[in-house]
């Protein structure tokens, strides 16, 4: 699991589950309750009885209001629609990039091994497969961007049918003599 699996998965959880225990915690402590009964929202299925019952329930600081103007604010509706939208974004990625595709067999990542394996710029097999989508690859640096040899591994990717994947080209030298790992080039299959 990928820095950016972690952190999606951690931002996916603070606004599935954070993001509404707090928003009822405020609507629950306007309808004039204690914040403890937001509680009860941990519980499935019981969190779903818990809304229609406040949703319906007299509210005890509606009893207590005095005659007052309506408060015109956006403020809150909007955060609530960014919260929804930003939902549906890391939803999104989770089911497209995460949960849409499955393993790449080691079969096929053989193959793309002894094809890459025949290209006299790549003399090493992969550094490594992350998931199977993420592949990085050794060359010998020249001092240029080997974004092109990223691209080559990609099409290679693409024969095999292991799309979408990333492909990160390493500096081989410096990984075998420093253990120092030099991104030198890079691209997104799609």
């Amino acid at each position: 699991m990928g820095i950016l699996d972690v952190f999606v998965l951690a931002a996916s959880t603070l606004l599935l589950v954070a993001l509404p225990i707090w928003i009822f915690s405020r609507i629950i402590y306007k309808a004039g309750y204690t914040r403890w009964w937001v509680l009860l929202m941990l519980v499935p299925l019981l969190n779903v009885v818990m809304i229609w019952i406040f949703a319906f329930a007299d509210w005890p600081s509606l009893k207590e209001q005095t005659k007052r103007p309506p408060s015109h604010k956006l403020t809150p509706i909007a955060g609530v629609i960014v919260g929804f939208l930003i939902c549906i974004v890391f939803a999104s990625y989770l089911l497209i990039f995460k949960f849409g595709r499955s393993s790449v067999s080691m079969d096929t990542r053989q193959s793309i091994e002894k094809e890459l394996l025949q290209d006299s710029t790549f003399p090493a097999r992969p550094v490594w497969w992350e998931e199977g989508y993420l592949i990085g690859v050794g060359v010998v640096f020249n001092g240029d961007s080997h974004d092109s040899d990223a691209e080559r591994v990609c099409g290679i990717m693409r024969r095999h049918g292991v799309v979408p994947s990333a492909v990160q080209v390493f500096d081989v030298i410096k990984i075998q003599n420093e253990d120092d790992w030099i991104e030198v080039g890079r691209a997104d299959c799609r």
